[in-house]
């Protein structure tokens, strides 16, 4: 699915909005961008996403038998940087995540091995020019590492750089798929619930200092880590 959403339908962020100094997603604004998807290929398949209340979402893939089964969801906030100056601003994202793969059936048919994967990230684009200003990977499950179940409550603080005049977008990313040839059945399930977001509007040294102070990944099966967030060359529009 395409990042996309046209002016007219993301909110101004000027600079009576700046100097309230933060902005907490969804408790002063809601999550202003969700989109969802899905698609199946077979009598037994089937892919769904679906919002999560006011501040998650889910998606999911499930195939028995043979098919293909797919299902995607995009969460997050929008704006267009209105203020006449570059904005540096701290930000904050806080979810919890749950995960599942599981299968049943043969391993191997005359149409290859089961597919299973999910992912998971959080993105900050700059929609006027389509780059990426930072991109983290919370989830990549796969069913060729088996079985797996799991909850984790990432958090990823980092600091960015708005531009004057351009929109943005920052975006929970989520996306399942299954592939399963005859007598064989797999599924896929991502859920993100209790997303949040803290936007702090702050000079870029002030940034710097919050960011090292601040915590990081935790959760079971989570590494912790945060990064700085880098301006990276763009692949073209997200999909």
């Amino acid at each position: 699915m395409n990042v996309r959403k046209p002016p007219s339908e993301r909110p101004d962020v000027d600079t009576r909005m700046v100097s309230r100094g933060v902005l907490r997603i969804p408790s002063d604004e809601p999550f202003n961008y969700s989109e969802v998807q899905s698609s199946q290929k077979g009598e037994r398949a089937r892919g769904e996403a679906l919002p999560v209340g006011r501040n998650g979402a889910s998606c999911k893939a499930e195939v028995r038998d043979e098919g293909e089964a797919s299902g995607e969801f995009l969460l997050g906030y929008c704006f267009d940087n209105m203020s006449g100056e570059a904005l540096d601003a701290v930000i904050r994202l806080k979810l919890t995540v749950d995960e599942t793969t599981s299968h049943d059936g043969g391993s191997e048919s005359e149409k290859g091995t089961p597919t299973a994967t999910g992912r998971l990230s959080f993105l900050v684009k700059d929609g006027t020019n389509g780059v990426e200003l930072k991109r983290e990977n919370l989830v990549a499950s796969d069913l060729s590492k088996g079985p797996q179940a799991s909850s984790n409550t990432p958090e990823l603080v980092f600091d960015v750089k708005f531009e004057p005049n351009r929109g943005y977008y920052l975006v929970l990313s989520g996306h399942t798929a299954v592939k399963t040839g005859p007598g064989q059945s797999a599924m896929v399930k991502l859920e993100v619930t209790d997303a949040s977001l803290e936007i702090s509007w702050r000079g870029a040294e002030s940034a710097v200092k919050f960011k090292e102070g601040a915590a990081t990944h935790s959760g079971r099966g989570s590494e912790a880590r945060a990064n700085s967030a880098r301006r990276l060359p763009s692949e073209g529009e997200y999909e």
